[in-house]
């Protein structure tokens, strides 16, 4: 039966809720309606009686006794005489006739006369009725039966086998078959009969589906023991105790065994014992050399199992009769129907998700086209202009919630597969990956708690553990140096008391490492080698993710430059080149998706440039008579950005220097305090300065820069993790007394993988980059280092200046402003209270 009738069926069925009822409705139509064809089915287009083997010429046909029978031909011959299709005159019907050879000796009379007196007491649907037993004028005993036409379930195991089970006659209809004539052998059981030749040759399948045990010519009555060494039947099913002629031990377990045997020709397809003749086969028998199953049988274990019982050696050991045997087949027949009326809700599931995958598909292309087109027109673009937008965006969201409803509907119909067969591996292995799927989303949004029940769900229903690794989350580490042999320090980050801190695990040996297997996790690597400066060198291990070190377009991992010894002054960090997450933050105003990307080796100042620093920078101004450009790049108070100056914020020494003072607010600035008040040029200009004074180029760094210097690689929320403390960094909160600036050092925590401190508060740190709302602008996964203009002043006043991108929190800040992924944005010739300087360089001497 199709899946769609199936479930058609099964919304028709009362005690069904209506959402049940809608559920089913809904899944029915979304699968294709079943063919029709007019064609003869080939199943059903032979039409004989008994199987029958090749006899000689037909013999005369017999004469009725009377006028009542009218001869109609030969429908086959046996052991026991032939089989004869006759016309009953008086009932005006047609029937079959079995007739007794002449010269059959008075024993074999006796037999014929038995099997047909025994017939004909068991009056059940599965055994052909015998309707009158008489004497032919010649003599030769005959009884007339019902005729059944159809076919040996013989003949259909052997369409089911030669067609691979894409019959008509699939493995449950064959088992039914045989339950059917299980339930007539039980009914003759209960009347004290054995049938003792049952195999599929004696079970006839009808046109309308009828089932019959037919030849019961060596059917016993059980309170009449066969004499002892008498072994009757067909030694290829019969049962051990049968062929070794131990009529006092055959009993109803005797036909179970055959059963049994029939049973395993329906799943393999052959007997279940064979040899040259007769006698090899009932030696086997005898001795329980069975054929062994196939090695590469897909045959369900429950009926392997049950098979196995009913042709145990010994009759106790088997089922005791026919009606247990049924029974044990009908237990099986039942979780089969409903394994049916489960798959079909599985292919149901399946159509459902294809189609929430379509709509998906086109909700992602319709808003990402109504987005293009907002992001085209400016805000201030009339709302008739953004109508079509609109309309695009609208129907992207239609698409979206129709394809979240399929996907409901894919889920729930494959629970309710669950609830009718439990141990389902298809719909199991459906909600595992679609567990495993919602748990890989929850990691990329940072959601533990989502994670873990997803983690759960996989764990319930990955029966077969195709996810076991992925919910391991085992990856691996390759790293090299410049030059190798450095010592690899591991430290795995843990968290403690809501802290991300390095804890020491184990050293790996020394560089180069290949492969190197390490649990899921994010780690530190401090690299230490003789003669050179110990690195930090941070790496996450994704789930089953090789952490490799290869940079965007090619297949070998970059070695770690290591610096000579001293290279490295304290007051600057070394950020190695390497992957690492930006974005996907979904704790910031704006969340965007995380991305992998590609940065260079660069050096970034420890603390950002403080009032010291910075006034030594204009002093030497001052002192080589630069005193114009020494107030231009001096702090001062913000009155108007484009056409005037402010007060200064420092004070002039009697020598023409520079010093802090008390600003208007009577708030007294102090030397270690991070340098505010200046704008986008004066990061430029002490930039330029300071490049002179160490003989290397320094700049204000890239968003992106900044962003890897401060999270590291593992995509944390601020430099010391993922939980929002205020104490821990410089903050609108983290004062009680008065919001103001603090000393560069004064937070230790706020400390970032490679070192870098006050990158979530204090003061925030001018960019290089020209601000775009839709985020920096990257061709591939690996961005340059090539720096902007610095746009002096000489052009500065052609025109609005593009606006400039600043990152960092500052003490005027709330937290959320203080995640490392929140973007700040403002006119280059704006001067803050709450942006500053911090440089950068990847001028580095150990890499030119």
């Amino acid at each position: 039966m199709d899946p769609r009738t199936i479930l058609e069926r099964l919304s028709s069925r009362a005690g069904l809720s209506p959402e049940e009822r809608a559920l089913l409705e809904r899944l029915a139509a979304l699968l294709p309606a079943p063919e029709v064809s007019l064609t003869a089915d080939a199943t059903v287009a032979e039409s004989c009686m008994t199987p029958w083997a090749p006899s000689p010429p037909e013999p005369a046909a017999p004469e009725p006794e009377g006028p009542r029978y009218a001869d109609q031909g030969l429908l086959g011959q046996g052991g026991m005489g032939q089989v004869r299709r006759v016309l009953d005159r008086t009932l005006d019907r047609t029937t079959a006739m079995k007739v007794l050879p002449a010269d059959s000796p008075a024993r074999r009379v006796d037999r014929f006369l038995a099997e047909a007196r025994i017939t004909a007491r068991l009056q059940h649907p599965g055994i052909v009725p015998v309707h009158e037993l008489g004497w032919l004028p010649d003599g030769r005993a005959y009884y007339t039966m019902r005729e059944v036409r159809g076919r040996t379930l013989g003949q259909v195991i052997r369409e089911h086998h030669r067609e691979g089970g894409r019959s008509r006659w699939t493995l449950r209809r064959l088992v039914e078959a045989l339950r059917r004539a299980a339930d007539a052998v039980a009914y003759a059981h209960s009347e004290g009969v054995l049938h003792r030749d049952l195999k599929p040759a004696n079970i006839m399948v009808g046109r309308y589906g009828e089932v019959q045990v037919v030849d019961w010519g060596l059917a016993q009555r059980m309170d009449e023991p066969a004499p002892a060494g008498q072994a009757v039947g067909t030694p290829a099913y019969m049962a051990p105790e049968q062929a070794m002629g131990h009529g006092a031990r055959v009993g109803p377990s005797t036909d179970v065994y055959a059963l049994g045997a029939v049973l395993f020709e329906i799943l393999t397809g052959a007997a279940p014992f064979t040899g040259q003749d007769a006698l090899e086969i009932r030696d086997r028998v005898m001795r329980g050399l069975r054929e062994p199953w196939p090695e590469d049988t897909t045959t369900p274990s429950e009926l392997q199992e049950l098979c196995a019982r009913a042709m145990r050696f010994e009759p106790a050991a088997r089922y005791p009769d026919a009606a247990a045997f049924s029974e044990a087949l009908d237990a099986w027949l039942e979780g089969a129907r409903r394994r049916e009326q489960a798959l079909a809700l599985v292919e149901a599931s399946d159509q459902a998700r294809v189609k929430a995958a379509e709509a998906q598909r086109r909700a992602r292309a319709l808003l990402d086209r109504a987005a293009d087109m907002l992001r085209a027109l400016p805000a201030h673009t009339p709302a008739e202009q953004k109508a079509e937008a609109w309309a695009l965006e609208d129907a992207g969201m239609d698409a979206a919630q129709a394809a979240d409803l399929l996907e409901q509907d894919a889920i729930r119909a494959l629970r309710a597969a669950l609830n009718l067969d439990q141990d389902l591996e298809e719909a199991h292995d459906r909600l595992a990956d679609h567990y495993l799927q919602q748990h890989a989303e929850a990691e990329a949004r940072r959601d533990p708690r989502a994670a873990a029940a997803h983690a759960r769900l996989i764990q319930e229903h990955d029966r077969r553990g195709r996810h076991r690794a992925w919910l391991q989350g085992d990856g691996a580490l390759t790293l090299l140096t410049d030059p190798p042999g450095a010592r690899v320090d591991l430290y795995r980050y843990a968290l403690q008391d809501r802290r991300l801190v390095p804890v020491f695990e184990r050293t790996l040996g020394t560089t180069p490492l290949q492969a190197v297997a390490l649990p899921m996790g994010s780690y530190l690597c401090v690299l230490k080698a003789e003669g050179f400066d110990d690195v930090r060198y941070p790496v996450r291990v994704d789930r089953q993710a090789h952490w490799h070190g290869r940079p965007p377009g090619t297949d070998r991992p970059l070695p770690i430059a290591l610096p000579p010894a001293g290279a490295l002054d304290p007051s600057f960090c070394y950020v190695p080149a390497g992957w690492f997450i930006e974005g996907g933050d979904p704790g910031t105003r704006e969340p965007t998706p995380p991305r992998w990307l590609w940065a260079e080796a660069m050096l970034v100042q420890r603390f950002p440039v403080t009032n010291r620093q910075y006034i030594a920078f204009l002093d030497d101004l001052v002192a080589r008579g630069e005193e114009e450009a020494a107030l231009r790049w001096a702090p001062r108070e913000r009155v108007d950005a484009t056409t005037r100056r402010g007060g200064l914020i420092y004070g002039r020494r009697p020598d023409g220097g520079f010093r802090c003072v008390h600003d208007i607010d009577g708030d007294l600035w102090g030397d270690d305090w991070p340098v505010l008040m200046v704008d986008w040029y004066c990061a430029w200009a002490y930039a330029r300065w300071w490049s002179a004074q160490v003989g290397a180029a320094w700049r204000p760094p890239r968003e992106l820069e900044w962003e890897k210097a401060t999270r590291g690689v593992d995509g944390r929320a601020f430099p010391w993790g993922d939980f929002p403390e205020p104490t821990w960094c410089r903050m609108n909160a983290s004062d009680p007394v008065r919001r103001l600036p603090a000393s560069v050092d004064r937070y230790p925590l706020d400390e970032s993988p490679y070192g870098v401190r006050g990158m979530a508060g204090n003061a925030s740190d001018w960019c290089v980059d020209r601000f775009i709302s839709e985020g920096p602008t990257v061709a591939g996964q690996r961005f340059d280092h090539v720096p902007v203009s610095d746009a002096d002043e000489g052009h500065r006043h052609q025109g609005e200046p593009a606006w400039r991108s600043a990152r960092g929190g500052s003490w005027y800040y709330s937290m959320v402003r203080c995640r490392a992924v929140e973007r700040g944005f403002r006119s280059p010739l704006e001067r803050s209270s709450v942006s500053g300087i911090r440089l950068v360089s990847t001028d580095l001497p150990w890499l030119r």
